[in-house]
């Protein structure tokens, strides 16, 4: 965030910017992923509230929740407004380093979502900045076995779902593109 990104309102300002400097970022941000000490493995002061925000109260997940910028965006200030009053640690996992790793030669539409991660992460930059928002690595350590069970539970899951839904989601492949609509359980 020390980097002068400007207002962040045009996209393609942020966009030449972006792409000029990406390979370097690139390779920070691959650097920062295999080597910052993450909130997980640091022990947490006794007796503090840590709170882990997943799903929607993850401001840069977009799942759970309007994935429209502006909404996330508001999302995050109420996030900063709400759980920074009350959480000592607010943990959330770490939305940047790895796509940003993988990203030297960034598409349109990865440029699109780091600017409107960098958004909402400039409205919790004070949050940051004060160590109560920590980013975990968003790694789950599991064992083969357990991921085979977890991937077993997974598969009858989404075989059941697919029973129950198959009349109303519409799949159909459309230029080299799959489409899904599922806007007939919205509609039921």
């Amino acid at each position: 965030m020390d980097e002068d990104w400007g207002s962040l309102n045009s996209f393609s300002d942020f966009a030449k910017k972006y792409k000029r400097i990406s390979p370097e970022i690139a390779a920070q941000a691959e650097y920062g992923y295999e080597n910052f000490e993450y909130f997980e493995e640091r022990k947490p002061k006794d007796h503090s509230l840590v709170i882990t925000a997943g799903g929607g109260l993850d401001p840069f997940s977009g799942r759970d929740m309007c994935s429209e910028p502006k909404c996330r965006i508001k999302s995050a200030k109420e996030i900063a407004r709400t759980l920074g009053l009350y959480a000592d640690v607010i943990t959330i996992a770490d939305p940047l380093s790895y796509l940003l790793a993988e990203s030297k030669k960034p598409t349109t539409k990865q440029i699109r979502w780091l600017l409107n991660q960098m958004l909402i992460l400039r409205e919790l930059y004070p949050l940051i900045e004060a160590g109560i928002i920590r980013f975990w690595s968003g790694r789950v350590g599991i064992c083969k076995q357990c991921y085979r069970n977890v991937e077993i539970e997974i598969e009858k899951v989404a075989d059941d779902l697919s029973e129950q839904l198959d009349e109303y989601i519409h799949v159909e492949v459309i230029d080299d593109h799959l489409a899904i609509s599922t806007t007939g359980i919205i509609e039921s």
